[in-house]
């Protein structure tokens, strides 16, 4: 599952579903607003999760990892 929150850890923004990690495929998540956030990603079961930020222009990760481990890496590929 993978979604922004404010610096307090409210949500932003994003759809709050799981997604597949590596299969390729992009998830963009507009916070349509100008205000610092933090990127959140977690395994199904809370097993592993993951924060990164906080960010306050673009940014763009690469997600990968199965059901009880993620790696988050900053990526150019935006």
């Amino acid at each position: 599952m993978k979604w922004v929150t404010d610096l307090n850890g409210k949500y932003v923004a994003g759809d709050k579903k799981f997604h597949p990690c590596n299969n390729g495929r992009t998830l963009d998540i507009d916070t349509k607003s100008k205000d610092k956030y933090m990127l959140r990603a977690t395994t199904i079961g809370e097993i592993d999760a993951k924060i990164r930020g906080p960010f306050n222009t673009n940014t763009c990760y690469i997600i990968e990892g199965n059901s009880g481990f993620l790696r988050l890496e900053p990526s150019d590929d935006c």
